[in-house]
């Protein structure tokens, strides 16, 4: 019996020096694989290591393997907002925090805390105070703004006011912070809406729209199908500052007014002072509809609207500087995506420390109004506030 028990305890022994030794074997792989700065998606992000090299000068490793974080060449931890988890995040922050999130708080409340954002040496948001900002990130280039590939005159669409409602709605999202869906529901007691999707479903979406239970919403023929309308409305999910999606700029690109409630600095961004509805504009849902039903009766009026697509008229020096500097507006990388250009800049980081050098913005890179007054999403803020404290509370004693 006791020789039995001696065998067990030097069995065990042997398997924690084995393991030890593999710890060990890892450690002295990571030091030597790459010379290059390591960084690491801490959120499962990406799925194949690799080496990425940015704009002939910067080159990083970047690995979704938490081993090396023990890694001395490690320089950033890097965290995807939307699988942002609470209850896996790291022991300390020994390596610095960047965080891409191009979404609204919809789900990530807590970052809504300035607290929980000083946590994060890097941000990439929607927000022009990001340290990589991403407002443009629905829109390409301006010349879609100009382009009449999808534009069809007014005389047009007058004629398919027979078979079509001035005003044109599809989401797949029916329960928003900014309320959307009980916004449209009571606008649609003054005006007539054709609306596509689960949400208040008046109009079956053709079949061919669908794609993966989700729709194809840049498709040519899509786009065609939406230009057909001479309003659209653009509601985005929630309202913060530069937080500017494809809802607006679709129906802009398609040749269709924006009806639109969002982001309260959207004007810094649109291709004239001319080119949407405003539904801040008005007292009520009732006066709104009036102002719809007074364009759609005058075609004078109404194509007012639309002269960025039929006077190329695109006047907006900030929009124009910031699409200037690439695709989306993303600066300096030449890359088409937010994710690739993101992980660039956190690579250049990686190698000039410039971020402990820059300041950082004493504006919030996630600022949201509250909730729709009859939402349930106030006590998702609540939440938020909490998780906040919480995670503030772990990492800064």
């Amino acid at each position: 019996m006791f020789c039995l028990a001696k065998m067990k305890i030097r069995s065990i022994i042997a398997l924690f020096i084995i393991g030890y030794m593999i710890v060990l074997m890892r450690k002295a792989m990571m030091t030597t694989e790459t010379e290059d700065p390591v960084i690491i998606w801490w959120t499962p992000f990406v799925i194949k290591d690799r080496i990425i090299e940015c704009n002939d000068v910067f080159k990083c490793f970047v690995t979704s393997n938490r081993d090396h974080v023990h890694n001395p060449k490690t320089k950033f931890l890097m965290f995807y907002g939307s699988k942002f988890d609470l209850h896996n995040l790291p022991d300390n922050r020994d390596q610095p925090w960047a965080i891409f999130h191009e979404e609204s708080p919809k789900n990530l409340a807590l970052f809504m805390d300035k607290r929980v954002q000083n946590l994060f040496a890097i941000t990439s948001t929607f927000s022009r105070f990001s340290s990589f900002p991403l407002p443009l990130q629905y829109l390409k280039e301006v010349s879609l703004l100009m382009s009449k590939q999808y534009h069809k005159k007014t005389s047009l669409k007058n004629a398919m006011l027979t078979e079509l409602a001035p005003v044109f709605y599809l989401h797949s999202d029916c329960d928003t912070p900014s309320g959307r869906d009980i916004i449209v529901k009571e606008l649609m007691k003054y005006i007539k809406v054709d609306s596509y999707g689960p949400c208040l479903n008046n109009k079956k979406l053709p079949a061919k729209f669908h794609l993966n239970g989700t729709y194809n919403l840049y498709e040519p023929e899509f786009m065609h199908f939406v230009s057909r309308y001479k309003f659209v409305l653009a509601i985005e999910n929630a309202q913060c500052f530069d937080y500017i999606t494809e809802k607006l700029w679709r129906p802009l690109i398609a040749g269709s007014v924006p009806i639109y409630l969002g982001s309260s600095t959207v004007n810094d961004w649109l291709p004239n002072n001319h080119s949407i509805i405003h539904m801040r504009d008005f007292p009520d849902l009732k006066d709104l509809a009036k102002f719809i039903l007074k364009l759609n009766q005058n075609d004078k009026l109404y194509d007012k609207y639309l002269e960025h697509k039929t006077h190329n008229k695109v006047t907006n020096l900030n929009l124009m500087r910031t699409l200037s500097r690439g695709v989306y507006g993303y600066e300096k990388y030449g890359e088409e995506y937010g994710v690739s250009s993101f992980e660039c800049y956190v690579c250049e980081n990686a190698h000039t420390d410039d971020y402990k050098r820059l300041n950082k913005s004493k504006e919030s890179v996630y600022d949201c109004e509250d909730p729709h007054e009859k939402s349930d999403w106030h006590q998702m803020w609540s939440m938020g506030r909490e998780e906040a404290d919480a995670l503030v509370n772990r990492y800064i004693p």
